[in-house]
């Protein structure tokens, strides 16, 4: 059992990628991804800028408002949906992408819906607090250890160990379908018209 936990250990840590990880930084949106974000959050748009301003990422700013980050990510494609049903009415997006479009936010649906690390672990009958406090402390342990070899310097090392235990949790009950690595790169899209330019021919 307690090999089987380290395995589970050494797994998680793969998966996660919490351990040297700093922090995301503060994203400062343009003025169209500001609105939508703050629709999304449920702010005005001039009380978001504020927040963001202040050092605060949408993330923090989700969990300081008591958002749960699945319904976060339901509201984004229900956004994303409904302005692509308004480019499709108004013919601003071809068929094949509002289609492309569409399939992807179906797709994202379905990672929703996926399993969490959490509900696994638990499903195998492994201690789920005990196994985060294990978990915290193999990472504390090793963001120490590249402090004293000097790859972090001392204000690194204490990012990184600030609220590892939350970060930890929030990423053991995320679904596995939007773990670090594929939700930056399946973020719903919105449709949006793009310019279009007169093709010259070239001079001879």
């Amino acid at each position: 059992m307690r090999k089987r936990t380290w395995m589970l250990l050494a797994l998680t840590v793969s998966a996660l990628g919490v351990g040297l990880a700093a922090p995301p930084k503060a994203e400062r949106p343009h003025a169209a991804r500001l609105e939508r974000l703050a629709e999304v959050l449920g702010l005005e748009p001039e009380a978001l800028r504020a927040r963001l301003r202040q050092g605060q990422t949408p993330r923090e700013i989700a969990r300081e408002l008591g958002l749960d980050p699945l319904e976060l990510e339901r509201r984004r494609i229900a956004l994303a949906r409904e302005a692509l049903e308004v480019a499709r009415a108004e013919g601003r997006i071809a068929p094949v992408r509002a289609e492309l479009l569409e399939r992807r936010l179906q797709a994202m649906e379905i990672r929703l819906d996926t399993p969490s690390l959490a509900e696994l672990l638990q499903e195998a009958g492994v201690d789920l607090e005990a196994f985060t406090a294990r978990l915290v402390a193999v990472q504390t342990a090793l963001i120490e250890e590249l402090r004293v070899a000097g790859v972090l310097s001392e204000a690194q090392a204490e990012r990184l160990k600030a609220n590892l235990e939350a970060r930890v949790a929030a990423q053991l009950k995320r679904p596995l379908g939007l773990r670090p690595g594929l939700e930056g790169r399946d973020k719903p899209r919105f449709p949006h018209p793009r310019p279009r330019f007169p093709h010259r021919r070239p001079e001879r």
